[in-house]
C-alpha cells in the first residue's frame, strides 16, 4: 500500500495525533520530524486537527513529555553530567495498541512508539537545559545518567552511572594490601587468627585511596581494581601498578586530580603515591582488565656463608623460565 492510501486509512480509523500518524512513515526519505510529517499528511488529505489526548493510538502520551523532562531535570539537578539517555516502560494499553496497529495497518516505514518516545524525551531535556545555559547530549553507549519513564505509573526514575578513573599507584612501605583483605576464618567478624580485627592486613591501598575520591566526587561508594597484585608485605616501586577506580553515584565528575594525588600522599604520610591520574577511557579500562603486564622484582638476599660467583650464576640460571 502506498503512503497516501495508508495515511488515509489511519485517519479514517479514528482520531489519531500527528506523532502517531507521522511515525508510521518515519522511514521515508526526508528530514521531517514525525509530528511534521503527520501534520502534512493530515492537511493534504483534508482532515482537521484533534486534541492529542483523543488519539486512539497513544491516548495523548506525547503531551506529557515536557512534564517528564522537567521531572528528570529536577532529579538530576545536583549532579554534574554532560550525557544522558532515556528509556520508557510502556503501559499494557500502549503495548496492546501498538501490536494492533502493526497488525491492522502494517507499514514498512513505521517507527516503534518506544523509540519515538525516547528520542522526543531526549530532545525535550536538551532544550530545557539549554534554556538554562547547560549543554547536555544523548549518549547511547556510555551515558552518565539514565532516566526511566514508567508511563502507567507516571513516574520518572534516575540512575547515576559510575565515573571511572585510571592511574598508577606506588606503595612505598610494606604491610599494605592492595584491597581490603577480609579474614577468611571469621569473615570479618574478628577472631584469634586476625587478632580480632577481621582483616589479615591492617589496611589497603583501596581503603587509603577510595575515601579521597569519594570526598572529591561526592560519590556513595566505590570499587578498586589493580592490574594484577603484589603481596601485602611487598612494596610497589618503579612507575607503579596501573589501577581503575569506580565511584558509584557521583555528584561531581570533573575533579581536581592533582589535589587527590596530593591528599592521598598527605594522609598516608607518603606511604602511597598516585601517578598519571586521569578519567578512564574504554581503551584504558580494557587495557587494565585484560592486558598482560611484565613484573620486575628486586630482592635483597643475605647468605650465612660466602658464595662463589660460579655457584651464584648457576643458581640464578635455574630461575629463568617458569618456577615450579
Amino acid at each position: 500500500m502506498d503512503p497516501i492510501s495508508l495515511a488515509s486509512e489511519l485517519l479514517r480509523a479514528g482520531p489519531i495525533c500527528d506523532h502517531c500518524l507521522g511515525r508510521r512513515f518515519a522511514g521515508l526519505p526526508g528530514k521531517l520530524s514525525n509530528p511534521e510529517r503527520g501534520f502534512i499528511l493530515r492537511i493534504a488529505l483534508g482532515f482537521g486537527q484533534i486534541p492529542e489526548e483523543r488519539c486512539w493510538v497513544c491516548g495523548g502520551v506525547f503531551s506529557h513529555i515536557p512534564r517528564w523532562a522537567e521531572r528528570a531535570a529536577e532529579l538530576a539537578q545536583d549532579h554534574e553530567y554532560k550525557t544522558f539517555l532515556f528509556g520508557v516502560h510502556l503501559s499494557p494499553r500502549l503495548e496492546a495498541t501498538e501490536e494492533f496497529l502493526n497488525e491492522r495497518f502494517p507499514s514498512p516505514w513505521a517507527e516503534p512508539i518506544r523509540r519515538d518516545l525516547n528520542r522526543t524525551l531526549g530532545q525535550a531535556l536538551e532544550r530545557l537545559l539549554a534554556e538554562k545555559g547547560r549543554k547536555v547530549t544523548v549518549d547511547f553507549q556510555r551515558p552518565e545518567i539514565q532516566f526511566l519513564v514508567d508511563i502507567e505509573r507516571d513516574e520518572v526514575k534516575m540512575q547515576v552511572n559510575p565515573v571511572v578513573f585510571y592511574g598508577r599507584y606506588r606503595k612505598l612501605v610494606r604491610g599494605i594490601a592492595q584491597t581490603s583483605w577480609t579474614c577468611p576464618h571469621c569473615r570479618g567478624k574478628g577472631c584469634e587468627v586476625c587478632g580480632g580485627t577481621g582483616k589479615l592486613a591492617p589496611t589497603s591501598v583501596e581503603e587509603l585511596v577510595l575515601p579521597v575520591f569519594l570526598e572529591a566526587t561526592g560519590g556513595k561508594a566505590g570499587k578498586f581494581h589493580g592490574a594484577g597484585r603484589e603481596d601485602a608485605d611487598a612494596r610497589m616501586l618503579g612507575r607503579g601498578r596501573p589501577f581503575l577506580l569506580w565511584v558509584e553515584e557521583p555528584r561531581r565528575r570533573t575533579v581536581d586530580l592533582a589535589w587527590i594525588a596530593e591528599e592521598v600522599r598527605r594522609r598516608t604520610a607518603g606511604a602511597v603515591e598516585l601517578l598519571e591520574l586521569q578519567p578512564a577511557t574504554p581503551e584504558l579500562e580494557m587495557k587494565v582488565k585484560k592486558g598482560r603486564f611484565t613484573k620486575l622484582y628486586r630482592a635483597k638476599v643475605l647468605f650465612s656463608s660466602p658464595v662463589s660467583q660460579e655457584a651464584f650464576q648457576k643458581a640464578i640460571s635455574s630461575l629463568i623460565g617458569k618456577i615450579r
